[in-house]
């Protein structure tokens, strides 16, 4: 793809398993509105509002985080994270 924003854009949508379209709809870029269907799983969903952190294999952390965001903020924060590093 031409466009790193669409590339990163589709990548993103990809990995949540999710359309493009449902993903500017969640990131109240289009449309109302949504939170994306996330799909069951053993354990229960984390609360709004709340963070969780885990080490699935050495060296990795994963951070889980359930929080309403602007556009804006959200934005932000998939940016930051798609680059493996904080500013």
């Amino acid at each position: 793809m031409q466009d790193p924003q669409l590339s990163k854009a589709l990548t993103l949508a990809t990995m949540l398993g999710i359309t493009v379209e449902e993903l500017a709809r969640g990131l109240g870029l289009s449309g109302s509105p949504v939170e994306p269907m996330i799909p069951n799983s053993e354990d229960p969903p984390i609360a709004l509002g709340s963070m969780n952190l885990s080490a699935p294999r050495q060296g990795v952390i994963r951070l889980e985080m359930r929080k309403d965001f602007s556009a804006k903020a959200a934005q932000d924060i998939v940016s930051i994270v798609s680059t493996d590093s904080l500013p």
